[in-house]
């Protein structure tokens, strides 16, 4: 599930993309500023309110991710309000993950906190991704690999694919990955 604004670039991209226009997207990229020799990353203040019963999997997204827990409160009521500190570039993502781990249930909210003196690299996307690199029809066993993988069980054993087409997601969740398909 896309966020608003993430929702109209990728219909603008996609419509740019059939009109035949040429672009090019890089991953979003966090801003960092250097104060007397250090290298500084801005900090959120992370709100979640989410079901009891998805605790766990939200505390191992965003300790994956640098997040600190700084409270949590639990009314009686079946949900859990949880909040953390946590880098500005551990949110790029996080909203779709956390929404596909919990159900669409969670509500999520960040508010710029102030600088943070920077933690160092982060652990890459969970996910890698199936994109075609020509158009053409793709059959056999290729083809049906990508259909799997992309959980699309309405393709059959030939799939029209274009240059750019994203055939879906694997998982590469400890435990639950496969290699990637070449």
């Amino acid at each position: 599930m896309l966020g608003r604004g993430e929702l109209q670039l990728a219909i603008l991209i996609e419509t740019m993309r059939r009109e035949g226009f040429e672009l090019m997207v890089g991953k979003p990229e966090i801003v960092v500023r250097t104060e007397n020799g250090k290298k500084l990353e801005p900090l959120e203040r992370l709100v979640i309110d989410v079901p009891e019963n998805f605790i766990g999997i939200i505390m191992e997204t965003i300790g994956s991710r640098r997040g600190e827990m700084l409270k949590m409160s639990n009314h009686g009521s079946g949900r859990v309000r949880m909040d953390f500190k946590i880098p500005s570039r551990g949110l790029i993502g996080l909203r779709s993950q956390l929404l596909t781990d919990t159900r669409g249930t969670a509500l999520i909210h960040s508010i710029f906190e102030g600088w943070m003196e920077y933690g160092g690299e982060m652990a890459l996307r969970p996910t890698g991704a199936l994109v075609a690199d020509r158009g053409r029809t793709v059959n056999g066993v290729c083809a049906v690999e990508i259909s799997r993988s992309a959980a699309n069980s309405s393709s059959g054993p030939a799939i029209e694919v274009y240059e750019g087409h994203d055939r879906g997601r694997k998982f590469a969740r400890a435990g639950h990955g496969r290699q990637r398909h070449q």
